[in-house]
């Protein structure tokens, strides 16, 4: 038996509803997560995806998490190339919630 599981906390980008091509809903946030110190930082940034029941009231979620907001993701690592506009090929980081993100900066408007 193979596993795999990745934890990251950061801090939200972009929340965003979208529609797969069955016409299910999911959400899909960018969680930008520093490395390094101050001087030598280096920003990693993920897209998180939430499906099925983790999406459930996804407009309700897209307000929850919103930008600037410190969370923890946890879920399984995924890696996807594509081609970028300038046609040169890039890496996206991608996880695949397992639950749903747990905010850290514990503000009064949840």
């Amino acid at each position: 038996m193979s596993y795999e599981k990745i934890i990251i906390t950061g801090n939200i980008g972009t929340t965003d509803v979208l529609t797969s091509g069955a016409g299910n809903a999911y959400v899909r946030m960018s969680v930008a997560v520093n490395r390094g110190s101050k001087e030598n930082r280096k920003t990693i940034w993920y897209s998180v995806l939430l499906f099925g029941k983790l999406a459930e009231n996804a407009d309700r979620l897209k307000a929850m998490y919103a930008k600037g907001r410190l969370v923890l993701v946890e879920g399984r690592p995924q890696t996807e190339a594509f081609v970028k506009k300038d046609g040169t090929a890039g890496l996206e980081n991608s996880i695949i919630a397992t639950q749903h993100p747990e905010l850290l900066d514990f503000k009064s408007d949840q």
